[in-house]
């Protein structure tokens, strides 16, 4: 059903998650299918393997393969790998609109360079709590 939706609205550009990349990647009728203004696609929301995005990047012949990282709360993905990027495994870069800072855990206070803690968000886009549900805006 998505080869036959890429193919029938000449999709250019696509975002999905690792599990439909594999599905792409490992399909036996792709090569049935005119792909040929898909050019970009964006992947995110877990882990991907270095070698299943070579794969989709040879055989869908992908111009461009981004990484991507994003929350729900965020509405919109917090950041993504520059056009021209290889760095397969890598969240990108922050996107113009957000700030973004790594504390640590138990204290909350900012960390420096090449430090493990928590990843924050601060910009318009994120959402400010639960509509009607006080108790869970205040345990987030």
């Amino acid at each position: 059903m998505l080869l036959k939706s890429l193919e029938k609205f000449q999709v250019k550009s696509l975002c999905v998650v690792p599990s439909v990349l594999v599905s792409l990647v490992k399909n036996d009728s792709l090569n049935g299918h005119n792909l040929s203004r898909l050019n970009e696609v964006a992947y995110g929301s877990a882990s991907t393997p270095k070698q299943i995005v070579v794969q989709a990047k040879q055989r869908l012949h992908i111009q461009e393969m981004r990484s991507g990282y994003g929350l729900t709360e965020a509405s919109i993905v917090s950041t993504i790998t520059p056009l021209g990027c290889a760095k397969y495994s890598s969240i990108g870069k922050l996107l113009t609109f957000l700030h973004a800072k790594i504390v640590d855990v138990v204290t909350q206070e900012p960390l420096g360079p090449n430090r493990i803690g928590e990843l924050c968000f601060k910009g318009d886009t994120l959402m400010k709590g639960y509509m009607g549900n006080a108790k869970a805006t205040k345990d987030t």
